[in-house]
């Protein structure tokens, strides 16, 4: 299993705009082999421009297919007016 864990930069705008661009991601999302699950997430101590998102999927090659797709790409533009920077991604296995 692969999840990988997305930090994205947002003005108060974004922050409040997330969930719902979360709920239309993931009846598309959920249509891609190997995608498994989705999570907001939010660190206890941070900066609140930040926001966390972790996803799981089956293997790497599966996760490649959707950061690579026409839908990835098109709800990052969505988010893309209310990014303060770049996301930044960190892919790890899961191990027993």
């Amino acid at each position: 299993m692969i999840m990988v864990l997305i930090e994205h930069f947002l003005n108060e705008e974004g922050r409040e705009y997330l969930p719902h661009w979360v709920d239309e991601l993931c009846p598309i999302i959920e249509e891609f082999e190997g995608f498994q699950s989705i999570q907001r997430l939010q660190l206890i101590h941070t900066n609140p421009n930040r926001a966390h998102l972790a996803m799981r999927f089956h293997n790497l090659e599966q996760l490649k297919v959707w950061a690579r797709s026409e839908e990835h790409n098109h709800h990052i533009e969505k988010l893309a007016p209310y990014m303060l920077q770049k996301p930044h991604s960190q892919i790890f296995e899961e191990v027993d």
